[in-house]
């Protein structure tokens, strides 16, 4: 009870700022400002993580269409595109390119699949 009586009598006062120009108003201050610079840092490197993490998904792209050119060239992009789907060997292929790995799949070499 005795707390409740305490605690009723500190609402009803007004709020306890510190007065401009001590010395608890100017170490708010800089308690303040400090906190200020910590938000606006964390607000930068959110921002340069999110732009690196662009840069590093339009790196990827860029280097995996290098790699599908490369087999294109080497004729091997058909073949692995093919082997890496599922496979049924009973009426049709389930790919829609050239078949160029003709043991792996069920239609002779270049002809195309339904």
């Amino acid at each position: 009870m005795c707390l409740l009586i305490f605690v009723f009598r500190e609402r009803e006062q007004a709020p306890r700022f510190a007065v401009p120009g001590s010395f608890e108003y100017e170490f708010g201050l800089k308690w303040k400002t400090l906190y200020q610079m910590l938000q606006e840092q964390q607000d930068l490197l959110k921002k340069n993580f999110e732009d690196e993490v662009s840069k590093m998904e339009m790196d990827m792209e860029a280097a995996l269409m290098e790699q599908h050119t490369a087999m294109l060239r080497q004729g091997r992009f058909y073949s692995t595109y093919c082997q890496s789907l599922t496979l049924t060997h009973s009426d049709k292929c389930m790919c829609m390119f050239p078949c160029i790995n003709a043991p792996a799949c069920c239609l002779p070499y270049g002809q195309f699949c339904t």
